[in-house]
């Protein structure tokens, strides 16, 4: 990233963040009456390296939170799953040398993912508008998938290298929207129902 614009717009205390640079994108954050901030998204296309691929993530922190590598994902817009890095419940996940399998700790994410500090009761939940994948892999921080470009076949069964472009040939631009919920449990509820 090699310069920030950051533009207020008071009608609707909206802040917008221009990051210019290689992949460029725009960052729009606004505050309304909800308890929630929005942030609308636009990546722009990812340019192409036939020696390497690029995943971006959209990553939300609370280092006030400690989740102790337990976080919640939703199932299919319905009941949230609890999740365990490194961990199912019906067989024995391994993970060589004690690391951490970053693919094997991802989830299908529709509506929402959210992560809990059992001590302080403190959630923060991040709710986005569109199917992604998403994990915690560090505490106090949900990352979700927001846009790849693999420019050869990862050897998975597609045959095909995920190389998305528009009718220029670019990598394709990636708009979404996320809202972010910070709270005691204590006090508040959830608003991923709502929203």
């Amino acid at each position: 990233m090699t310069e920030v614009q950051v533009d207020r717009c008071s009608a609707k205390q909206q802040f917008v963040l221009t990051l210019a640079g290689e992949g460029d994108a725009v960052v729009a954050i606004t505050i309304d009456d909800l308890p929630v901030l929005k942030f609308d998204v636009l990546t722009f296309g990812i340019p192409k390296n036939e020696k390497v691929g690029y995943e971006v993530t959209a990553n939300f922190f609370a280092y006030n939170i400690s989740n102790s590598g337990v976080f919640y994902t939703d199932s299919n817009g319905l009941e949230m799953q609890t999740r365990k890095l490194n961990f199912r419940p019906s067989w024995d996940l391994q993970v060589k040398d004690g690391g951490l399998n970053i693919t094997a700790n991802y989830y299908p994410v529709q509506t929402a993912v959210a992560i809990v500090d059992e001590v302080t009761n403190m959630q923060m939940v991040v709710m986005n508008d569109r199917s992604q994948g998403g994990s915690v892999i560090k505490d106090g921080r949900i990352e979700l998938m927001h846009n790849r470009r693999i420019n050869k076949d990862d050897g998975r069964g597609v045959d095909e290298p995920l190389n998305e472009v528009d009718t220029n040939g670019n990598g394709i631009s990636v708009p979404a929207t996320y809202y972010v919920q910070l709270f005691n449990q204590r006090k508040q509820h959830s608003l991923q129902r709502i929203i």
